[in-house]
């Protein structure tokens, strides 16, 4: 859970992925997305093979603007 506010309390997302039997170099990226579907931003695009990852992501929407407290979907593509 995030709350993007600016308090300086859990303004980041720390979220964890394992990609299992990736045997060479993929594209990934895991978008944000709000409950009408569009696309907020993303919080990974970048390539990678299997192997747990985790990454931190500082709430901003694709124009750098601190996204607004509602509900967000996160889609991992690989």
């Amino acid at each position: 859970m995030f709350t993007p506010n600016g308090d300086g309390i859990n303004n980041q997302l720390e979220t964890e992925y394992d990609l299992i039997t990736i045997l060479r170099d993929v594209p990934i990226r895991l978008g944000v997305y709000d409950i009408s579907g569009r696309h907020r931003g993303a919080v990974i695009n970048s390539r990678g093979v299997s192997g747990r990852s985790a990454v931190i992501w500082d709430v901003l929407d694709r124009d750098g603007m601190l996204l607004s407290l509602g509900l967000y979907v996160l889609r991992l593509e690989v």
